[in-house]
């Protein structure tokens, strides 16, 4: 099995008629296993490089969402700060 995984067309099509079939019948059996694993491999390894890829999208759409959230938050601290100032000198007239 070794030597039909490692072979060269060249070096296959010199062996003897029940060699060859042999190797060629070997390759047959393994190679679709062999397949399955490399599939399943890159499978992973592309997976793999898309949520790692999602996640720091994800992160850096988080960091974008806060500093818009912190500069509102500012912006709505200074329009309330002079507002109970001012609700406090409407009470003392109305009185």
């Amino acid at each position: 099995m070794r030597f039909a995984k490692a072979a060269r067309a060249q070096a296959v099509s010199d062996l003897r008629g029940d060699r060859r079939l042999a190797t060629l019948v070997a390759f047959a059996a393994v190679m679709p296993r062999l397949a399955a694993d490399e599939a399943i491999e890159v499978f992973d390894l592309v997976m793999g490089d898309i949520i790692r890829s999602s996640a720091a999208k994800m992160t850096k759409q988080r960091l974008r969402t806060l500093k818009v959230l912190d500069a509102a938050a500012i912006e709505l601290r200074k329009a309330w700060l002079p507002a109970p100032a001012d609700a406090r000198g409407q009470r003392r007239q109305a009185r």
